[in-house]
Order: structure tokens, then sequence, then C-alpha cells
């Protein structure tokens, strides 16, 4: 499954505003906090979008700024973008990691909020299960259920400061974390972080 594939069903799917289908046992009754983190992000974005029904995001910065603090509440945007870089996160000055979590986040970010209008309405979540691995990292199982076909989607969490964030995503077994550390890796073997972070920053512009 190639970038653009991976762009295209992540983002709409990440935080579907619509209305999740449950599993069998009922929200309440599951004993697991990063589960019922996953659902009140898609809770929030529903009553977003809800409120404000007459407008749409390309035009309403206002919706677009709310709906960024809830994702940037769920996602380690920091340790996204380390673990993207991999083993050639050593080679990136102090400043030059930060400006790469900065502009990694904004394309990120950005690739998620203009499909977020595409996916409303259309695809709905089903919570399967949760997998405690130890008391700072989980495992959540969705299935995302469209007209025709159902697309699993694994979110690995991590707890920092008492509160659940996602940390990589996973669509039909293929890490969205691992697809940008191979591509990543192959412009390192010829160029700098520097030259890195100058790429993305004109998808950015180029978006």
């Amino acid at each position: 499954m190639n970038l653009k594939k991976i762009l295209y069903i992540l983002f709409p799917l990440i935080l579907c505003f619509s209305m999740p289908v449950f599993a069998t046992q009922p929200i309440e009754k599951i004993s697991a906090e990063p589960l019922e983190k996953l659902k009140q992000v898609f809770d929030k974005g529903i009553e977003i979008i809800a409120s404000d029904s007459n407008s749409t995001l390309d035009n309403n910065e206002v919706v677009r700024d709310r709906l960024w603090e809830i994702i940037n509440d769920l996602f380690d945007f920091n340790r996204i973008s380390m673990l993207a870089v991999g083993p050639n996160w050593k080679k990136f000055t102090e400043k030059e990691k930060k400006d790469f979590t900065g502009v990694f986040t904004e394309f990120l970010g950005n690739t998620y909020l203009d499909k977020i209008q595409e996916a409303y309405h259309k695809d709905k979540i089903k919570y399967l299960k949760q997998n405690i691995i130890n008391e700072k990292k989980a495992a959540v199982s969705t299935l995302i259920l469209r007209k025709n076909t159902q697309v699993p989607v694994d979110y690995s969490m991590i707890k920092i400061n008492g509160t659940w964030k996602v940390y990589d995503v996973k669509i039909e077994g293929v890490s969205l974390v691992q697809n940008y550390r191979n591509q990543f890796a192959n412009i390192l073997l010829n160029e700098s972080p520097e030259k890195l972070i100058e790429r993305i920053k004109k998808k950015i512009l180029n978006s």
C-alpha cells in the first residue's frame, strides 16, 4: 500500500466524525481508558461539526481551529515525528528536531482536516477490543464500516501525564509511522535533515 492510499484511507478514518457502531458489549462496561479516550474525541468532533452545520471546513477557520484542538489532544505528534524518522533522528540537531516536528505536525494535521468533511456521514466506527499492554501502552482495534467494505484500523496509544495519546495507526495492518520511516530513510540517504524539512514545507505550500 503506497503513501497516497495510506493518506486517502487514514485521514478520513482516524477521527471519522460519524455516529459509531459499538461492539456487543456496551462501551461504559468496557474497563479501558484508551478506548474511552477515542470515543470522547469522536463525540467531540461530532459536536463541533453539528454545531456549525451551515459552514464548511474550507471557509470556517473557527471550526478548523476547534477541530485542531481535539486532534492535537489525541495525537502525540512529537513521538510520531521521532518514530517516523527512526534511527536517523540522532542525526538531527535540536533545532532540526523542533523544526521537523513542527512542519510534519502541520502537514499531518492539514491533510486530516481537509479530509474530515469528505468522510462525514459516510463511514461508521465499530470498536472491537482494546489491549492494555502495560500501564503506559495500549492498543485499540476498530473497524471502519463503509458502504461496500470494512477496513480494520488499529491505534497504538501511550499514556502521557495521565492521558492516552495515539502514536501510530495501522490501516489494514500497514503502519503510518513505518510507511513514513521508509520514505524518510530513502531521502536521508542523500539529503540532509534540513532538506527533508524543506520538502515537507513545500508539500504544505502546494496542498
